[in-house]
């Protein structure tokens, strides 16, 4: 008796198993299954990516306008080894190797200037690269050597 009953309810499995796949829909042609023994590279779909130009998001850093250590900066005129500046107020005629507040000059350039600006602290020595406007507005970028707001460990005894 328990094994008709093993019988019948395994019947009945097979039973309801075809009666599901009955009423499934047969997948589209281009979706057949593969065939027996036939490999079959399944990849998800990636979408393109978008390659169009696109609006830059970010915050550029603001120029800071030309100072040294004796005020602004504004040139007056500037040929090759030569510059004749507006400095604090007065005008100047500056050239390599002169000061400007404690920034020594290095070079100058039509429409630029190069200082060397001491160390402070315990910082290395900081270039100052000052470019002039065709209104003759400074502005500056300083490059330091070391970074003089570097905090280093404590010396251990």
């Amino acid at each position: 008796m328990g094994r008709i009953r093993d019988l019948a309810g395994a019947a009945l499995c097979v039973a309801v198993a075809a009666s599901s796949l009955a009423q499934e829909t047969p997948p589209p042609a281009d979706e057949a299954p593969a065939a027996r023994g036939e490999v079959v590279e399944l990849k998800p779909e990636v979408p393109e990516p978008d390659r169009g130009p696109k609006a830059a998001t970010g915050q550029r850093a603001k120029p800071k306008t030309a100072t040294g250590s004796a005020g602004g900066l504004r040139a007056v005129s500037i040929s090759e080894g030569e510059a004749r500046l507006l400095v604090g107020g007065s005008e100047r005629v500056v050239r390599p190797g002169d000061l400007i507040g404690t920034d020594l000059v290095k070079s100058i350039a039509p429409g630029r200037l190069v200082l060397e600006r001491p160390a402070k602290g315990r910082g290395g020595k900081g270039l100052v690269i000052v470019t002039f406007d065709p209104q003759g507005r400074g502005s500056s970028l300083v490059v330091w050597a070391e970074d003089p707001t570097e905090r280093r460990p404590l010396e251990v005894r």
